[in-house]
């Protein structure tokens, strides 16, 4: 299977190897936060339906993605969600709740600094999507760009 079948096979390997990981997310909690029910969920939506089975191999490497926050040798990472993330109930309430208590439990174990831009902000540069900016030890910077059906890197610095 090719990266652009899979976008976040990319994102996969840029995690895997970085030591910071700066994110922001405007719409959505940014793929390596999700919980599976609400990864389950966003990948399910779109103007281009999938099978079970393309929903079920995106989903698989979303979660690989996850992993790497259970080791403490992982990336440090920030993460800025915009309110928004945190107030529209993907999947509906349930499923919501999870994923809130999850990016809470991250936040408590240290793996993940969690900050919220409030509504009240009002426009900002981002308001289009997610953009992760990461730092390796002997690679230049990246920034890795993902929307709701895309993802994209890397835009080196």
């Amino acid at each position: 299977m090719a990266i652009e079948d899979n976008p976040s096979r990319e994102a996969l390997e840029f995690e895997g190897q970085t030591t910071v990981i700066h994110d922001y997310a405007a719409k959505l909690v940014p793929g390596i936060l999700q919980t599976e029910a609400y990864a389950r969920e966003v990948l399910g939506s779109g103007a281009r339906p999938k099978s079970d089975e393309e929903r079920d191999r995106l989903l698989s490497t979303r979660l690989a993605r996850a992993g790497i926050l259970g080791d403490f040798h992982s990336p440090v990472m920030w993460s800025l969600l915009d309110e928004a993330v945190l107030r529209r109930p993907i999947g509906g309430p349930a499923v919501m709740c999870h994923q809130l208590r999850h990016i809470a439990a991250l936040g408590e174990q240290r793996r993940v600094r969690l900050h919220v831009l409030p509504f009240e902000v009002g426009a900002h540069s981002l308001l289009d999507g997610i953009v992760s900016l990461m730092w390796f030890e002997d690679l230049p910077p990246i920034a890795y760009v993902e929307g709701l059906r895309t993802g994209r890197a890397p835009f080196c610095s």
